[in-house]
């Protein structure tokens, strides 16, 4: 029963192209630093989400680090799960092209 299991991974890992497979494993890494990314996200607001809820003029200097850092950590998140998605349709593309013998 094992031995089926591993042999039908074998076999799917042999109709993988080259292609397909750096695709995969691009769209993996992009996907563990997107998570990465919201893991560190809500660590920030979960300690600094009290000290920075209200911004104002008369506190804007001692939460600019704070707001700074978020910021950059809200923009890694974005970058990373938009190269996600165009992993995904590259995938896509990729499947597509092979399915009809790289005709569209």
């Amino acid at each position: 029963s094992q031995r089926n299991i591993l042999m039908l991974c074998g076999e799917a890992r042999k109709r993988i192209s080259k292609s397909q497979r750096n695709i995969l494993i691009n769209l993996a890494i992009a996907d563990l630093l997107a998570d990465l990314g919201v893991i560190v996200r809500s660590l920030f607001y979960l300690f600094y989400w009290e000290k920075t809820s209200f911004i104002n003029e008369t506190n804007f200097r001692e939460n600019l680090v704070p707001a700074i850092s978020g910021a950059l950590v809200e923009s890694w998140v974005y970058f990373w799960y938009l190269g996600s998605y165009f992993w995904t349709f590259f995938f896509a593309v990729d499947i597509y092209t092979s399915k009809h013998n790289g005709k569209w």
